[in-house]
């Protein structure tokens, strides 16, 4: 019996890395107000994981966040951006927990250097930051998805970084499902607020 215990205990202990699928989701940009899709968007990206502290398999607070794959992508000339059902690698006591969606932001004072990838890692470290928009002619969009359940389900609204609104679709358990669409309006910019600096 006691032997039964401590295998248990050291499986449980051993456990590694696992690959775990994520659904694929499709976004779709378009104007608020003519419902034209808007091509070549700038979408910044962030799947990000939770854990429990754990002792022996109990877990125990502070959850811990890690941002497990960052990207930075366009909108096709459609409006269109599909990022592919795919197995990530997770570690003990890991779970998918959220994503962050940021659309037509960047920020300000981004330069042109550096990859996609060192792009949407330094977008994600400094995201608080001042923000612009990609296309003046359009506020930001913000999609937050989650494993989930919000306070209040599909809640949206918005939420202004210097000068640049975001407008927020959230969507609770949209992880849990097998695939996912959303449909992210955008508003148009005030002739006043188009090539303002925040």
């Amino acid at each position: 019996m006691k032997l039964r215990g401590c295998l248990a205990c050291c499986i449980l202990l051993c456990q590694g890395v696992r690959a775990v699928e994520i659904r694929p989701i499709e976004l779709r940009i378009v104007d608020a107000v003519s419902g034209e899709p808007i091509s070549h968007a700038l979408v910044y990206y962030q799947l990000r994981a939770a854990r429990n502290r754990n002792a022996l398999g109990m877990p125990f607070d502070p959850v811990q966040y890690r941002g497990i794959e960052t990207r930075r992508y366009e909108t096709d000339v459609n409006g269109v951006l599909t990022i592919p059902r795919r197995n990530i690698d997770l570690r003990r006591f890991e779970v998918p927990f959220e994503e962050w969606i940021f659309v037509n932001v960047d920020l300000e004072g981004s330069s042109e250097k550096g990859t996609a990838e060192e792009k949407a890692q330094a977008f994600f470290t400094q995201w608080q930051k001042p923000l612009r928009s990609w296309d003046e002619k359009y506020e930001g969009g913000l999609v937050q998805t989650a494993s989930f359940t919000f306070g209040d389900d599909e809640q949206s609204g918005c939420i202004t970084n210097r000068g640049v609104r975001l407008s927020v679709i959230a969507r609770s358990n949209s992880l849990k499902q097998t695939s996912d669409a959303v449909v992210v309006p955008l508003d148009r910019k005030s002739e006043a607020e188009k090539g303002t600096k925040p």
